[in-house]
């Protein structure tokens, strides 16, 4: 797979661990999927915008093209936003610290995701696993971390076979 980078507005470079990985989805407006470019253009905005600031790591489009880095692993993307997860049995919160942000472009309460989305969102969650020694139990949707206030990736995210690959 092949990773372009697009640098984003939206980061910080607190010195941060990469202990899970966090799945999201890009949404939807009036029952159609944003647009990845529209994705974009909302992490790097030009002039940068000073409300919602959001970001991750990585967007995965629909269709087979490069994957987009928007913020060095190293740094803190502003993708969890209020959030919690136990972390080596330890509850831990604002996990925009602690973890790496996928978006996957679509609205999946609304929308399946596609083959290449599947295969690319496994081969980064590998590669980032081996780097970060990240275990399968901390690679979580959005809708995990933050219950009740977010709904991505979505109900028709197929995590048996995300986890079933990894």
């Amino acid at each position: 797979m092949e990773i372009e980078w697009i640098p984003s507005a939206f980061f910080d470079e607190k010195k941060r661990a990469n202990k899970m990985i966090i799945i999201h989805h890009t949404g939807s407006t009036n029952g159609k999927i944003n647009s990845f470019n529209g994705t974009i253009r909302w992490f790097k905005p030009e002039p940068p915008r000073t409300d919602k600031k959001v970001s991750a790591q990585y967007i995965i489009a629909r269709d087979k093209r490069p994957i987009v880095q928007m913020v060095k692993d190293e740094h803190r993307a502003y993708h969890a936003g209020e959030s919690q997860w136990k972390i080596n049995a330890k509850l831990v919160k604002w996990l925009n610290n602690w973890s790496i942000g996928i978006e996957l472009q679509g609205d999946g309460n609304l929308f399946e995701y596609t083959d290449y989305q599947y295969e690319a969102v496994i081969w980064l969650c590998r590669e980032k696993m081996k780097q970060f020694n990240i275990p399968l139990e901390l690679i979580q949707g959005h809708e995990h971390v933050s219950p009740g206030r977010k709904v991505d990736p979505g109900a028709l995210f197929d995590w048996k076979r995300v986890r079933q690959e990894l």
